[in-house]
């Protein structure tokens, strides 16, 4: 690239990340003269959606270790590679930093949260999380309903599910119906393995 400024060699970094290359996606960011917070998450997102969320964590804490400044989207990406994982310690202590950036508040984060500790298996956590998020958008909706439905609270989903048909500028969409299928089906098989 001729005079490659930061937005240039961020975009360079996300493609290689996207693509799953993601040491050469490090060797860009090593040589690149101004990196910002989103070169760093591209290569944070780019493990966690090729199923590399330990590599993540590791990176995540040189990001750390650096002082890069982060962002809402280096939270949701790292705490969405914590949830495949099921870390609780780990997304204990991001949720601390979240909290130490004041972040914790931002619907990004907080839907992150939501999911990672509903799949922990720490709903009452995730709950409290929503309930205390001042903004809702129907992905933090659906981390909630999701979570109820992942720990087989079918009661909670469909409870859920009901005030969510309330918000008057939010509707389900299909990830909602597919959390409510999981939530039937589930409840389901309880009653048919109970009898």
């Amino acid at each position: 690239m001729p005079n490659p400024d930061t937005i240039s060699y961020n975009e360079l970094i996300n493609g290689i990340a996207q693509f799953g290359n993601i040491e050469d996606a490090i060797e860009i960011l090593s040589t690149m003269p101004t990196p910002n917070s989103s070169s760093w998450n591209s290569i944070v997102t780019g493990y966690v959606n090729h199923d590399r969320a330990r590599e993540a964590l590791d990176f995540f804490s040189e990001m750390h270790s650096k002082d890069v400044q982060m962002d809402q989207f280096t939270f949701s990406s790292i705490l969405s590679g914590i949830a495949g994982l099921s870390a609780l310690t780990w997304g204990m202590l991001i949720h601390c930093c979240t909290i130490k950036c004041c972040l914790d508040d931002s619907i990004v984060v907080g839907s992150a949260l939501i999911d990672m500790y509903s799949k922990c298996g720490q709903v009452k956590n995730a709950e409290s999380i929503f309930k205390s998020l001042p903004k809702k958008n129907l992905v933090t909706w659906n981390a909630m309903i999701s979570g109820f439905a992942h720990n087989g609270d079918s009661t909670m989903v469909m409870q859920l599910f009901k005030q969510l048909k309330m918000e008057r500028d939010l509707r389900p969409d299909e990830i909602t119906f597919l959390s409510l299928l999981s939530a039937v089906f589930t409840q389901s098989n309880a009653i048919e393995t109970h009898n």
